[in-house]
């Protein structure tokens, strides 16, 4: 069936959930989440994780199958945000918070609200390809504060950009699977 997206590993392994036909809109492939969680392995149980730009949540709905403690999808599109409850309500879970927010506007709240300073361990950012939002979004989530000590943060962006991080982030791992590739860094005390 199109517009569906499984579930790789965890409590959750093979479902399948639905997403939005919406225009942009790609899950995370296959092998690249099959990646990503590889390189995660043993740093996603009981911590708190947020995806930036959720999308249909493939990566979110992933962290929380493998015990995240909590996640935090943030996505402004009304309509792809109602699929994520619908998910959400298939799989009962209450390890799952929905924003319909866009990033920018959910990190400006963010920021100023102490609860949430130094509260996530690991973020996903995997905002529409061709927006240039990848490096203004990395700057303003290292301002937020909202970064554990030694988070981890994904991006994943179209082959031909190339990430401009905080001086902090080193990178730990990259790949590139077709016209997409990822990288996986991981903060430091500096910054």
């Amino acid at each position: 069936m199109p517009n569906q997206f499984r579930i790789i590993s965890g409590k959750w392994r093979g479902r399948k959930l639905r997403f939005t036909g919406q225009k942009g809109l790609r899950p995370s492939l296959d092998r690249v989440r099959e990646t990503l969680f590889n390189w995660l392995q043993g740093k996603l149980a009981e911590k708190t994780v947020l995806d930036l730009f959720a999308g249909s949540g493939a990566l979110g709905f992933e962290a929380a199958s493998r015990y995240a403690r909590q996640v935090y999808l943030v996505e402004k599109n009304r309509v792809t945000v109602q699929q994520l409850h619908s998910n959400r309500q298939l799989l009962q879970t209450e390890g799952i918070r929905i924003y319909h927010h866009s990033a920018q506007n959910f990190l400006r709240a963010k920021a100023v609200d102490k609860n949430w300073h130094h509260f996530i361990n690991i973020v996903f950012i995997d905002p529409p390809f061709h927006q240039n939002l990848l490096n203004p979004i990395c700057a303003q989530l290292q301002e937020s504060q909202i970064l554990a000590k030694s988070s981890w943060i994904y991006l994943e962006t179209e082959k031909q950009q190339t990430p401009s991080v905080p001086d902090n982030w080193q990178l730990k791992k990259s790949a590139q699977v077709g016209q997409v590739a990822f990288f996986l860094y991981q903060t430091t005390e500096d910054g």
